[in-house]
């Protein structure tokens, strides 16, 4: 099956939009939408993938084969993410359709992948985190194994943060 963005002949609409204010903190919950056109039989799936657009990367990604929908048509879907993992970022939403593989039933095929005006763009400000980071420390730490008896840990110190809050 062929990659297509959208719109296209089999999935006319496939977009992303913030419900919620698009500026939050890592304290909010961010709801977005996403409304979709699917007029083909069978079983059919939405993948998400948040990517971070300041460092780059893929920030998390849904799986192709999580979100299974239950009505064909034009209809709208809402979703949240919880925000307080991470520090401040700039992040888009991209959303596919996607339907079973007729090769491989563990694969999916793209039938459309939201881009552009169609994608989600949302800004998150976390005052008290690292700018650097992605993840804040309240919620990962890298710490010696139990059994490590070779390192002492010194009281955490943000530098990057200390640096840039001086600013």
């Amino acid at each position: 099956m062929c990659c297509c963005v959208n719109p296209n002949e089999r999935c006319p609409l496939l977009r992303t939009y913030a419900v919620s204010k698009p500026m939050l903190t890592s304290d909010d919950v961010f709801e977005f939408a996403v409304e979709y056109q699917y007029d083909e039989p069978g079983d059919f799936y939405l993948a998400i993938s948040m990517n971070d657009i300041r460092r780059g990367g893929i920030t998390y990604d849904t799986g192709a084969k999580v979100f299974k929908m239950k009505r064909h048509g034009h209809h709208t879907v809402h979703f949240q993410v919880p925000l307080d993992l991470f520090n401040s970022g700039e992040f888009r939403l991209f959303t596919s359709l996607r339907t079973p593989s007729a090769t491989n039933p563990d694969f999916t095929d793209m039938v459309a992948v939201a881009t552009g005006d169609n994608a989600c763009s949302f800004v998150i400000r976390n005052d008290k985190g690292d700018p650097y980071a992605l993840l804040n420390h309240d919620h990962i730490r890298i710490a010696p194994a139990p059994q490590e008896t070779d390192v002492e840990v010194e009281t955490f110190s943000d530098t990057f943060s200390e640096f840039f809050h001086k600013q």
